[in-house]
């Protein structure tokens, strides 16, 4: 757990731009209880999860919003570090024009982290599927997950069908913004997905955040 953490936290202050992390205050443990504790920020900005039920993002605050959550994921692999985790409740919105990732359950590895009841946002599983189909979870699995939301937030009330694969939400039907559409089309399959810095340079995040 100390090791992930401490990994965690190194990628963070050793990153050269900016991070899109969630800094870590402390890590301690109990003296007479076998628990961990790791103190993070208050955020009054709530996460992702809680602004989408309360009040949704515009179409422009994605942008900005998910701009950040991919700095975040590139610090992270950058680091050799995989997420397996990322949901709508691990990623903070910072007055609605800053994504940033937050930790994941340092305790679990990136496989036990990656089967979490929490990777699912409506209709849509996080869950990219090759570790549906039983491989490890790898960088490339954080990047399906960050399409998945990314599609879920233009349309949180939709149920999702599949494509003629089983495994990846079907889009053909729906009516995207040409930018938006391109980079679903580049995340959203079973293999050969973009990394984060391809993400962060692609035509939708283009002047985000300028």
């Amino acid at each position: 757990m100390l090791e992930r953490a401490t990994e965690y936290h190194r990628a963070r202050i050793f990153a050269e731009e900016q991070t899109g992390l969630l800094p870590l205050v402390a890590v301690f443990l109990g003296k007479s209880d076998p628990l961990a504790y790791v103190m993070i920020p208050y955020f009054t900005g709530g996460t992702l999860r809680v602004v989408q039920k309360s009040s949704p993002l515009t179409a422009s605050e994605v942008v900005v919003v998910m701009r950040g959550v991919a700095q975040g994921l590139q610090t992270l692999h950058g680091f050799g570090i995989t997420h397996g985790s990322l949901h709508p409740s691990n990623v903070f919105v910072l007055n609605r024009e800053q994504g940033i990732v937050g930790d994941f359950d340092f305790t679990k590895t990136a496989e036990q982290r990656a089967i979490n009841s929490s990777m699912a946002v409506g209709s849509l599983s996080l869950v990219a599927p090759e570790v549906r189909q039983g491989k490890s979870p790898s960088q490339s699995c954080d990047l399906y997950a960050f399409g998945c939301l990314l599609l879920w937030l233009h349309f949180p009330e939709l149920v999702f069908m599949l494509k003629t694969d089983g495994l990846t939400p079907d889009t053909g039907e729906l009516k995207l913004d040409p930018k938006l559409s391109g980079l679903l089309s580049k995340l959203l399959v079973c293999s050969k997905r973009l990394t984060a810095p391809e993400v962060l340079s692609d035509d939708y995040f283009l002047g985000a955040g300028d």
